[in-house]
């Protein structure tokens, strides 16, 4: 190893082993904005071998991947002389943001240089703004017929499960969880999906719910009084400006009313 490598590899070790992340990472709510850490992982022939929780300036700490058991467990460590610039695997989180180097050079590359800082900072302004922008809008319930079509559509082919934080997840997008009334809403859309389980369209699953075929019927019924009513108002429109027509001519003919003499027949 060249003096310039070894003397990057320690440096670079110091700095990510003293912003370690915790056991338990948050990545949600205040917490998970304020979190700023590194997860360092040494890989030998791109497995993994060693997740590093401390560094002396010579011997790197950790705990050792057991491939039985699929985790690391086993307490281990290595001289940094065997570590190559190749070796490493660096996650950083910044807040909701986070990002994986695949070696030395790519965490020198975009890491040091402040690039993805940078580019955290700009996807937090977004974030931010976007979810500024989302409160202040007024959380409403699709209207029934509409979530019901909206549940077949995600979940009726497959027959898949779904539970009430992914489909608020799904319908309202991730900001809903930030918006002040998101509890009012889960409430209310609880009440919703209840109100489908008791009318047929919608069963209780272990997981969750699942969509019955009687929502199919159910949304078939309304889409074809919906037709019949839409068609019924177009029936009427047409016989009130029929009747309308009809009134201006019987008053034209009884000489209450007047066109002007280019519209006079002759």
């Amino acid at each position: 190893m060249s003096k310039l490598n070894n003397w990057l590899i320690k440096r670079v070790l110091k700095r990510v082993v003293s912003q370690s992340c915790p056991d338990k990472i948050p990545r949600s709510g205040k917490a998970g904005a304020e979190v700023r850490c590194y997860s360092t992982v040494i890989k030998k022939l791109g497995k993994e071998e060693l997740f590093v929780t401390g560094f002396d300036g010579h011997t790197i700490f950790g705990l050792q991947y057991d491939q039985d058991r699929d985790n690391f467990i086993e307490p281990a460590s290595i001289d940094v002389h065997w570590i190559k610039a190749s070796d490493f695997d660096i996650r950083r989180y910044i807040g909701y943001f986070e990002v994986t180097y695949t070696d030395l050079w790519d965490f020198i590359r975009n890491d040091s240089t402040g690039y993805m800082a940078a580019r955290a900072l700009l996807y937090r302004l977004r974030s931010n703004i976007s979810q500024y922008m989302f409160n202040r809008r007024t959380l409403e319930l699709k209207k029934r017929h509409e979530l019901l079509s909206f549940l077949i559509r995600h979940y009726g082919s497959l027959r898949s499960e779904f539970s009430l934080i992914s489909l608020m997840h799904k319908v309202y997008s991730a900001n809903c969880f930030r918006h002040p009334d998101q509890q009012k809403l889960k409430l209310l859309l609880e009440l919703q999906l209840d109100s489908f389980i008791r009318s047929g369209e919608l069963e209780k699953s272990k997981n969750g719910y699942k969509v019955t075929g009687q929502s199919i019927l159910t949304l078939e019924t309304f889409q074809l009084e919906h037709r019949r009513y839409r068609k019924m108002v177009v029936q009427q429109w047409l016989m009130i400006i029929l009747t309308f027509i009809l009134a201006i001519i019987g008053l034209a003919q009884a000489g209450v009313i007047k066109f002007p003499m280019l519209l006079e027949i002759k």
